[in-house]
């Protein structure tokens, strides 16, 4: 709270909106576990309902798109896979046979009633966990932000010899427990529920901008102080906050909806940040314990010390090594990382780092910050993590959407 009362901004309400999120959290969580029993997720419950609703005329596809809030291309997927297990059905529209109309079945119709009834017997949520008093939401806060823990002097050294660093137990396990609650209620159990606006192969990513959020917005404020004490600047240059989202790497032996299920290959960040100088770095924060079976971060030690080496795409069908194989004269493979939840690791933009397929059943669940140094200017290139427009050549990131934030 320090850190929003600091800019001006009324706290009083934050103890209260952090105990709603948790709240929030808790019953997505709850939910999602009731609906997985049934065999469902929440967004096919949500669908299944929304055909369950008395209307004065039946949905049609594009109507059930527009009430859900989702894509088409997202809709048809799910409807296909519903039709298939025989919950729901179409008819043709009479006065337009290109179009048709969609209907519960009789299971359809038991599971929307089922639900319901199966969440008020089994919901771990209980009166007591949501009434606390202003006193205890106001400790529960202060309990959160007085967890975390700042970078030792030797975790310092080691980024500012090998270009990474690993932190251990960076964020206390209740935040990465609210964390992952979150990842799951919007991008589900599988981690494939979102469409992304651009599709990658080596991971499904969510966009959070979560600066403003109660659980997430902590988060990035002690990314950013750490991160000045990862820059080691000798001048008074702050850390300025880029983006944020949770990334789930998926299962490479299933078939992925909208990509994600991939490898990411030898590369480097820089040539993707639209900056004019070096200094930036991601915060990648594991939300499960991880094995390196799940593809996890590998690192080529010491790299971040031979500058720029091109933008990921431009290697063909190769990788960064490809085209520099000089670096494995110099530098040192690191085997893939091993995490517990609440580990970190925090690279430069400038090292050389990779990531293998997940050869596990389920997502690889992490939440990734990325901030750049304050003096950063624009170096009027597309960037890949945010959106360029309105910025000015030479000239450092607006505060609006780029605020200082260490």
């Amino acid at each position: 709270m320090s850190f929003y009362s600091a800019l001006g901004l009324d706290v009083s309400y934050f103890a209260a909106l952090w105990h709603t999120f948790n709240v929030g959290h808790m019953l997505a969580t709850d939910l999602d576990r009731i609906c997985r029993h049934h065999g469902l997720s929440i967004a096919d419950f949500n669908l299944l309902g929304a055909l369950g609703i008395d209307r004065p005329r039946r949905l049609r596809p594009t109507d059930l798109a527009a009430t859900l809030r989702v894509s088409q291309a997202a809709l048809s997927a799910r409807l296909l896979r519903l039709e298939r297990n025989r919950l729901l059905v179409r008819s043709p529209a009479t006065r337009d046979r290109r179009a048709s109309f969609l209907h519960l079945t009789p299971e359809g119709v038991r599971l929307v009633k089922a639900i319901p009834s199966s969440a008020t017997q089994h919901l771990s949520v209980n009166s007591r966990s949501v009434r606390l008093t202003s006193r205890e939401m106001n400790t529960q806060l202060r309990e959160a932000e007085a967890t975390f823990r700042d970078v030792t002097p030797k975790e310092i050294e080691h980024y500012r010899e090998q270009g990474w660093v690993k932190l251990k137990a960076f964020v206390p396990e209740a935040q990465v427990a609210s964390l992952l609650a979150i990842a799951k209620a919007k991008m589900g159990e599988a981690g494939d529920r979102n469409a992304p606006p651009q599709a990658f192969s080596y991971f499904n990513p969510l966009t959070m901008r979560g600066l403003e959020h109660p659980v997430l917005g902590p988060v990035i404020k002690h990314c950013g102080h750490n991160a000045r004490a990862l820059l080691a600047r000798k001048a008074p240059v702050g850390i300025r906050y880029f983006t944020d989202f949770f990334a789930a790497k998926l299962p490479s032996a299933k078939p992925a909806l909208h990509g994600g299920n991939g490898s990411s290959d030898w590369h480097q960040d820089y040539a993707a940040s639209a900056s004019d100088r070096s200094g930036g770095m991601v915060f990648w924060l594991a939300l499960t314990d991880l094995a390196p079976e799940s593809g996890t971060m590998a690192f080529l030690s010491g790299s971040h010390r031979f500058g720029p080496m091109g933008h990921y795409t431009t290697y063909g069908e190769g990788n960064l090594l490809d085209a520099y194989p000089e670096l494995l004269d110099h530098c040192a493979v690191t085997e893939p990382q091993s995490y517990e939840a609440g580990d970190a690791t925090v690279h430069s933009n400038l090292c050389v780092h990779s990531a293998g397929l997940n050869r596990t059943c389920g997502p690889r669940w992490t939440y990734m910050v990325i901030v750049n140094p304050a003096d950063a200017c624009w170096n009027g290139g597309p960037a890949d993590a945010f959106d360029t427009t309105g910025l000015r050549l030479h000239e450092v990131m607006d505060d609006g959407r780029f605020p200082v934030i260490g």
